[in-house]
Formats: structure tokens, C-alpha cells, sequence
């Protein structure tokens, strides 16, 4: 309807009534709007999560790619694993990365690291870790929206990572170390939080 058309001549309860058609008719399109808006938000949100878990899939897969040049008719494991640790903080972007060691029946050690500074690592050398504390562990995964618990909480500490993923190394059915890597910080989009597929990356 026009209000403005000459030829029509409208009570003042009659433009009441168009003035308040024109205002449900406007709150109905806003709401669809709002809708359509919450709708593309939602979308825009689940298309960063799948570009997120392919971009770590694919991490996962170069490292293995990667890793496979290095793997032999023989395999030294001293290569072996610190090229693991040097592609994990190359390829999934974290600060530090250690291998925790068991050698014979002697406690667990930090045997291989990258990221740590000549003193971080004169302090990393002179601690043994405790077995309890991983003893019943299947993984380690702390970001900023976990708690870890105490024991876990003190050993990335001593490690200097306040955000880390670790997973257990198996020589047959007996673990005999524990491959652990983590940040400093979290920070969209450049730092994203650690998550399950880090820890997919680590299984694999």
C-alpha cells in the first residue's frame, strides 16, 4: 500500500493499521535476516573446524612422508627420532618437543629434544620424571579449555610447555618412552588450540 497516493483518502485508524502492517512486516524480515546471519556464521565456523582437521591431516601425512626417507633397511633410532621431533616442530608449528627415554630399567630421561636453550636443557638433563605419573596416562592432551591433573600439570612444567600433546612409545607391549610437544601460547589462527587431531598426527 502507498500512503502517499492522492487518490486515496485514509482514516487516521486506517494509516494506524498500515503504519503497524509495515512494522510486523519489517520485524519479520529482520528476523529472517537475523537467521540467514546466525545461519552463515554457523557455516563459516564448521568450514574453519574441517579446513583445520584437513590441514592436520595433511601435517600428519607429510611428516610420515618425510619420515619414511629416513627409514632404512636399517633404522638408527638416534636419527629417527630427532628428525620426528624436528618435523613436529617444523610441520605442526610447536615451540618445543622432547622425547622422554627409557633406557634398561633406569627411570625416564629426556633423551631427545629440540627448542629448549643451552640452560633449558642443562635443567632438562638433570631431572629424572617420574613413571607414576604416565604410568596409567594413554595420552597427554592440555590446552587452554582442559585442567590437567596435578601430576600431569607438574610435569609439562618441568618441561616448560603449558600446552602440550604427548603419547607413549611401545617397544613391543612395554613402553619405553614418551614423544611430548606443545606451545607456549594458544592464538587463532596462527597458534590454534591442540586437539584431537595433533594427537592423531602423534599416533600416527
Amino acid at each position: 500500500m502507498r500512503l502517499n497516493d492522492p487518490s486515496r483518502k485514509l482514516t487516521t485508524d486506517q494509516l494506524q493499521q498500515e503504519l503497524q502492517e509495515m512494522e510486523r512486516a519489517v520485524a519479520y524480515y529482520k528476523k529472517l535476516s537475523d537467521e540467514v546471519a546466525g545461519y552463515n556464521i554457523l557455516v563459516d565456523s564448521r568450514m574453519i573446524l574441517l579446513k583445520r582437521e584437513l590441514q592436520q591431516k595433511n601435517d600428519g601425512f607429510s611428516i610420515l612422508s618425510s619420515l619414511h626417507k629416513v627409514i632404512g633397511t636399517k633404522v638408527d633410532l638416534d636419527e629417527l627420532l630427532q628428525q620426528t621431533l624436528h618435523l613436529i616442530l617444523t610441520t605442526l608449528k610447536m615451540d618445543k618437543a622432547v622425547i622422554l627415554w627409557r633406557e634398561n630399567d633406569e627411570p625416564l630421561l629426556a633423551k631427545w629434544h629440540l627448542g629448549y636453550n643451552t640452560e633449558q636443557i642443562a635443567q632438562l638433563k638433570s631431572q629424572s620424571f617420574d613413571d607414576a605419573t604416565l604410568l596409567h596416562e594413554e595420552h597427554i592432551l592440555v590446552n587452554k579449555a582442559s585442567r590437567p591433573e596435578e601430576k600431569i600439570g607438574k610435569l609439562l612444567h618441568s618441561l616448560e610447555l603449558p600446552f602440550a600433546v604427548g603419547i607413549p612409545l611401545y617397544d613391543g607391549k612395554k613402553v619405553r618412552g614418551w614423544m611430548i610437544g606443545g606451545r607456549h601460547k594458544e592464538a587463532q589462527p596462527f597458534y590454534p588450540p591442540l586437539s584431537n587431531g595433533d594427537l592423531f598426527t602423534f599416533h600416527a
